[in-house]
């Protein structure tokens, strides 16, 4: 949790605050593997492309803290926010689009690709029962 404590207005405000912010974690976090990945593939050191992206504008807590830690050396310690609570956050958010006429079409990309680790998981032992 950050340090700081915000009115957010009526109830329930700051539930949908929590989990829109969320919501524009995992689209960060989506749109920062894909970055990285590209750049690899490309030629570039993904570090000192992070690096770059974190001095410049599309800097974020996301790329300073989950893109060093994590995705520049590709090591995902098992004690982090677990996959099924992000999934659970953006259920809700894509819920709210919903309900307001949104198609949260980047949401639903980021949902997309936190399910593949899942679809992975479940390939993997089809055949094994």
């Amino acid at each position: 949790m950050g340090p700081d404590i915000t009115h957010c207005g009526s109830t329930g405000c700051g539930q949908i605050a929590k989990i829109l912010n969320n919501m524009v974690v995992f689209q960060n976090g989506v749109a920062l593997a894909e970055a990285i990945t590209i750049g690899q593939q490309a030629g570039m050191d993904g570090g000192e492309l992070l690096n770059i992206i974190n001095k410049s504008s599309g800097g974020s807590f996301v790329g300073m803290n989950h893109g060093i830690k994590s995705m520049v050396p590709g090591t995902f310690p098992l004690k982090q926010f677990p996959a099924r609570y992000a999934l659970k956050d953006l259920s809700y958010a894509l819920l709210l689009a919903e309900d307001g006429g949104i198609n949260a079409k980047g949401a639903k990309l980021a949902g997309e690709m936190l399910r593949l680790p899942f679809k992975w998981d479940m390939a993997k032992n089809i055949g094994r029962q």
